[in-house]
């Protein structure tokens, strides 16, 4: 069943769906990483969008990381974002939609005592025609934001009012065939 968007967040409509393919990431002195991820915007008629993500690796045999949370759209093209992770870290983000880039920065990270100590985010989404890129960059205590993660996601599935299905059994299978990525930015 199809639920029809709340006013308040037709201004981000563009990110309901599904989305799947490779992402790469750096951490500390590490060499870059590679790997896969879904994530899924998804809306039940409220004024805002849940999001969930899932990474695995290249080849689905192990997850990765998982975080979920809720996007909310305000006037004057502000954007809110929470996020919540397994690993004891709560985000607040609070930035601006500018056409279909949404810019977000921390206003707030809280840490459970066992989890690293993040001090800072931001998250970019934008999307051109059915490809979704996405952009995070960390603050580790208190020292500038570095780059952290990039992916470049196609669509995987139209959107729907309905809640999202659980991810898929192997996710290293492409729904659809893929171009390689382009070297990162990182």
């Amino acid at each position: 069943m199809d639920v029809p968007l709340h006013p308040l967040v037709l201004p981000v409509a563009f990110l309901v769906g599904s989305w799947e393919g490779e992402g790469r990431g750096l951490w500390t002195d590490d060499p870059v990483f590679r790997y896969r991820e879904r994530v899924e915007f998804t809306q039940s008629g409220g004024p805002f969008i849940t999001y969930h993500q899932w990474t695995s690796t290249l080849e689905g045999s192990r997850p990765l990381h998982t975080e979920s949370g809720y996007l909310r759209a305000g006037p004057d093209h502000r954007i809110e974002l929470v996020v919540t992770q397994p690993t004891g870290i709560v985000e607040i983000h609070a930035g601006r939609l500018t056409g279909q880039l949404v810019e977000l920065h921390s206003t707030v990270v809280a840490r459970t005592p066992t989890a690293l100590n993040v001090t800072g985010v931001s998250r970019t989404f934008e999307v051109d025609g059915g490809v979704l890129t996405y952009r995070l960059h960390l603050s580790m205590n208190h020292e500038a934001s570095a780059p952290h993660l990039e992916a470049r996601l196609e669509r995987a599935m139209q959107p729907s009012g309905s809640w999202p299905e659980a991810p898929p059994d192997n996710p290293s299978q492409p729904t659809t065939d893929r171009p390689p990525m382009d070297p990162p930015d990182l």
